[in-house]
């Protein structure tokens, strides 16, 4: 008697709809997954503006955070400055 369960027609290769439904489904993740990234890179490539200013004259010590970024990074004379950029300056210290 020949046994034609799922699991056994599974087993030589002869998957039935629901194998066929689940076998396309990480490959749609997959799908979706590539076009996430690639919208992502191109939001990314968008925001890379036009500076609106430039550092002229630093007295003391600032940082800068560019936006979309998630570290601060030293400031220093002739930098750009971008819209939406969070500059931070040190305190001053009295002698």
């Amino acid at each position: 008697m020949r046994d034609n369960t799922p699991k056994t027609m599974w087993a030589r290769g002869e998957a039935d709809d629901t194998d066929k439904q689940q076998a396309v489904h990480p490959r749609g993740l997959m799908v979706l997954t590539m076009a996430s990234l690639l919208l992502w890179s191109v939001i990314a490539l968008a925001q890379q503006q036009e500076p609106i200013g430039q550092v002229a004259a630093l007295q003391g010590q600032a940082t800068v955070q560019h936006a979309g970024s998630t570290q601060a990074v030293p400031l220093s004379s002739q930098n750009a400055v971008y819209r939406e950029d969070i500059i931070q300056t040190l305190e001053a210290v009295e002698n």
